[in-house]
C-alpha cells in the first residue's frame, strides 16, 4: 500500500522534511537546509497546540493495528488522540525520528482505514522532521490534510447531518434481531441509499472538489447518496464497527483498476464483502448478492488486494449469502432449481449459485437456452423474466417481472 522507503539527504545541523503522502504512496518533494542551533529540550511524548497530551488508546485494535510495530503504534495512538481532540496537526517530540519517517505512511494510512467517521481527511500528510545533527532523537511534526471542500465549507454542520443520519442507520440495524441479519440490513441499506458516483469516477484528477470529498468518505453515500468504492466500503465498516463487528478496509484491484472492499469476521472467521460490486445501481433499486461473505476462493477470481492483507485467511461459506440463504447447488437439477424459486416466489430477484461452471452451463442450456424457466413462471402466473450471468462466481440471477 505504501512505499516506506523515504529517500534521505542531510544538510548541516538541521534538515526540514516535507513530504506529501497519498494512499497509495510516499513521495519525497523537497529538502532544505534550517541553520544552526539545536533542538530545545523537550519531554518525549504527543503534543497538540503547544501542550502535551496524554495518548488515547484507541477504541479497538483492528486489524491493521494488531499487526504494526511499536514505532507505527506510536503514530497511530497520537494521530488517533490528535483526531478525536479535533486537531489535525500533532507533535511527536524527543523522538527516533529516522524510524518515525521510515513507518509514519503506513500508520496514518491505517488511521484514515480504520476511522471513517473522520471524513473530512483526505489522505495527504505533510511531515516536518527537526533534529540536530549527530543525534538520533528529534521533533516530528505530522499535518493531516484535509479535502479543501472543508476548507471551504461548514464542516460542523457537515458533522451533524452525518452524525444524525448514522445514529439513524445504526437504531434501524439494532432492530434487526439476528446476528446474519444485521450485516444483511446494512448491506441493504448502503445499496439502497447510495448511487455510483460515475461523475467522480470518469474525470480522475479533474474531478469536482465537493464530489471528490464526498465520494470518496463515508460521508457520501451516508449524507449526500453518492459514492466510489471507497465510500461504499468505508461506510459499511463504520456502520459494522459501531454494531461491534469486526471490519476491515482492503484496497487492492478489481477488474484491471484500484479497487476498495471489506472483510469481516464472525463466529471467528473472515468473510470478504464487495457493497460497490453488489450494486447494479438500477433505477429499478435491485441489489445483488455475489459479493457478501465470500471467502478466499471466490474473491480471488476477480480481486487482487495488496500485499499487506495477504495473510488474511477465509474459507468459510456459512454465511455466504447463497449458501446461508439455502440458494446454493451443488449440480444442476430442475426441480432445485423449481422448488428455490417456488420458496422465494414472493421476491422479484432470485439468486442461485452452482458449485462449478458445468452445473452452471446445464442450468443456462435447459432454463434459458430452451426456455423451461418459463414453466416455473406459469406456475407463479408470471410470465416475463430477464437474468444476470455470472461466470466468475457461477451465479445466476433471475429478474422476474
Amino acid at each position: 500500500m505504501l512505499n516506506k522507503k523515504i529517500a534521505r539527504a542531510f544538510a548541516s545541523c538541521m534538515v526540514l522534511v516535507l513530504l506529501l503522502l497519498n494512499c497509495t504512496s510516499c513521495l519525497t518533494f523537497q529538502f532544505s537546509g534550517i541553520g544552526d542551533g539545536g533542538l530545545p529540550p523537550a519531554s518525549s511524548g504527543c503534543y497538540l497546540d503547544g501542550k502535551k497530551v496524554e495518548m488515547k488508546t484507541p477504541e479497538r485494535e483492528s486489524w491493521s493495528y494488531k499487526n504494526m510495530s511499536e514505532e507505527e503504534k506510536t503514530v497511530y495512538s497520537a494521530a488517533y488522540t490528535a483526531l478525536s481532540e479535533g486537531y489535525n496537526v500533532f507533535v511527536l517530540k524527543n523522538v527516533d525520528y529516522q524510524k518515525i519517517l521510515e513507518v509514519y505512511g503506513s500508520a496514518l494510512t491505517a488511521v484514515l482505514y480504520d476511522y471513517p467517521e473522520f471524513f473530512w481527511l483526505s489522505g495527504f500528510v505533510k511531515a516536518n522532521a527537526e533534529y540536530q545533527t549527530g543525534s538520533t532523537n528529534g521533533n516530528v511534526t505530522l499535518t493531516l490534510g484535509i479535502y479543501d471542500h472543508w476548507n471551504d465549507n461548514n464542516l460542523p454542520d457537515a458533522r451533524k447531518a452525518f452524525n444524525e443520519k448514522l445514529d439513524a442507520l445504526l437504531k434501524d440495524a439494532k432492530e434487526v434481531g439476528d446476528y446474519y441479519g444485521r450485516v444483511k440490513y446494512v448491506h441493504d441499506a448502503i445499496i439502497d441509499m447510495t448511487a455510483y458516483d460515475q461523475e467522480t469516477y470518469e474525470n480522475g484528477d479533474a474531478a469536482d472538489k465537493m464530489l471528490e470529498a464526498y465520494s470518496n468518505s463515508a460521508y457520501g453515500p451516508l449524507v449526500e447518496g453518492k459514492a466510489l468504492c471507497g465510500g461504499y466500503a468505508k461506510l459499511f465498516e463504520l456502520v459494522m464497527h459501531k454494531l461491534g463487528y469486526e471490519c476491515e478496509y482492503i484496497t487492492g484491484t478489481a477488474d484491471g483498476g484500484p479497487h476498495a472492499w471489506n472483510f469481516i469476521k464472525l463466529d471467528g472467521e473472515y468473510y470478504y464483502m464487495d457493497v460497490t460490486w453488489d450494486d447494479p445501481d438500477r433505477e429499478d433499486g435491485m441489489r445483488l448478492y455475489n459479493y457478501f461473505c465470500v471467502n478466499d476462493a471466490m474473491i480471488e477470481k476477480t480481486h487482487t488486494a495488496d500485499p499487506e492483507y495477504k495473510s488474511i485467511q477465509s474459507s468459510s461459506t456459512k454465511y455466504n449469502y447463497h449458501v446461508y440463504e439455502s440458494l446454493y447447488l451443488t449440480k444442476y437439477d430442475y426441480v432445485s432449481v423449481e422448488n428455490i424459486v417456488t420458496a422465494n416466489k414472493s421476491e422479484r430477484v432470485i439468486s442461485i449459485r452452482f458449485a462449478n461452471s458445468k452445473a452452471k452451463k446445464e442450468a443456462v442450456e435447459d432454463l434459458i437456452d430452451n426456455y423451461k424457466f418459463y414453466d416455473i413462471l406459469e406456475t407463479m402466473n408470471k410470465d416475463t423474466y430477464s437474468y444476470i450471468n455470472n461466470d466468475d462466481l457461477n451465479i445466476l440471477t433471475f429478474i422476474i417481472d
